[in-house]
């Protein structure tokens, strides 16, 4: 994805942002895609000592990274407020996401905290599912003598007849 130059401002005043970043709008999408309109961030790596620029978007929460308050650095990397995940100023890739670890283990404590109201619920479904059951059986039967039933009641008819 090639984007249009544009000067936003100049490296000094880059430069003298310090850790913080510059949000700015722009549209994105090729020849071939639909374009839509995004925003964002450049700041200064110190590291490189050059500018770095991304799309503000987080490719797992499909989100803004800093969720419009333009503040997106923690403990020197990008991270993504809607999710916890970090990534590495200096490159694209994701460092680490704390986050999915520390929801996966509420999750499970969750789960087992309920897994007797999940038995609970089980053993109701199959009490359900048997007397749905014993029900069809029972109208299945039903049918059967009405036809039965029936079939007698024509049957002595013509031989009344």
């Amino acid at each position: 994805m090639t984007l249009p130059r544009r000067v936003l401002c100049s490296l000094a005043e880059l430069r003298a942002q310090r850790g913080r970043a510059l949000k700015f709008e722009l549209v994105v999408g090729g020849a071939n895609e639909r374009r839509r309109r995004e925003t964002g961030l450049v700041f200064w790596c110190e590291a490189s000592e050059r500018p770095r620029a991304f799309v503000n978007r987080c490719p797992h929460a499909r989100l803004e990274l800093d969720l419009d308050d333009s503040d997106f650095f923690s403990t020197g990397f990008l991270q993504c407020k809607a999710h916890g995940a970090f990534f590495d100023p200096h490159g694209s890739e994701q460092a680490r996401s704390a986050y999915r670890r520390e929801k996966q283990r509420e999750l499970a404590v969750a789960l087992a905290s309920r897994a007797g109201d999940v038995q609970e619920m089980q053993a109701a479904l199959q009490e359900k599912a048997v007397a749905r059951t014993r029900r069809y059986r029972e109208q299945q039967q039903q049918r059967a003598a009405a036809e039965a039933a029936a079939g007698s009641k024509d049957r002595a008819r013509k031989t009344d007849g």
